[in-house]
């Protein structure tokens, strides 16, 4: 996950983060086994979730007003990819910009608002989540996101990946999370209504 907008808002109760989410998973049925170099890509679509006849992953984000783009998003064409290799993994890349609900109050100083990530009617039992090479980086925020948010008068103080299970009645479902702690700037204004977010 690059994210390279970060902007907040304590009376809409909403974070918006927006940037490139990127998923990976193993397809057995697209791997080519007549192809020596397993690492070779076989095939690259543009903009995946319109017409494509390779299963993907339902993902959605749990906690978003508007899904995973929203429809103030930057540009609809080009904005994501799918690209599979001779060993039947698949990277899938998508450009988003959700709006998270986040609760919240003006008189808020510090929050902790949450990016989560599940399948929409898949348990856990056929599709697990988990953040990519968990130890390393695999969440990067740019510095334009941190100037953005530093703007709103806010700076992040951690961003934490997390890896974790739903258990609801029908079922246990995989889920991962990217949790943005954030700090109020002392003695600066309070947003209000009429802001653009």
């Amino acid at each position: 996950m690059y994210i390279q907008e970060l902007s907040i808002c304590s009376y809409r109760q909403q974070l918006i983060v927006g940037g490139y989410f990127r998923q990976f998973w193993v397809d057995p049925r697209l791997a080519m086994t007549e192809v020596e170099d397993k690492d070779e890509t076989i095939l690259t679509l543009g903009d995946m979730f319109v017409d494509t006849p390779i299963w993907i992953p339902d993902t959605f984000v749990v906690n978003s007003k508007n899904g995973l783009v929203s429809e103030d998003a930057p540009e609809t064409k080009g904005r994501s990819f799918l690209r599979v290799k001779a060993d039947g993994s698949v990277l899938g890349s998508t450009r988003f910009r959700s709006k998270l609900i986040c609760p919240m109050s003006k008189k808020d100083t510090e929050v902790t608002c949450s990016f989560q990530v599940e399948s929409f009617g898949a348990k856990a039992t056929d599709i697990s989540y988990a953040w990519k090479d968990f130890e390393a980086d695999s969440m990067v925020v740019s510095d334009q996101a941190i100037k953005l948010l530093k703007n709103n008068g806010w700076k992040l103080i951690e961003s934490t990946p997390v890896n974790d299970h739903v258990e609801l009645d029908i079922g246990k479902y995989s889920k991962v999370s990217l949790n943005f702690k954030l700090e109020k700037f002392e003695g600066e204004e309070e947003e209000t209504e009429s802001d653009d977010l």
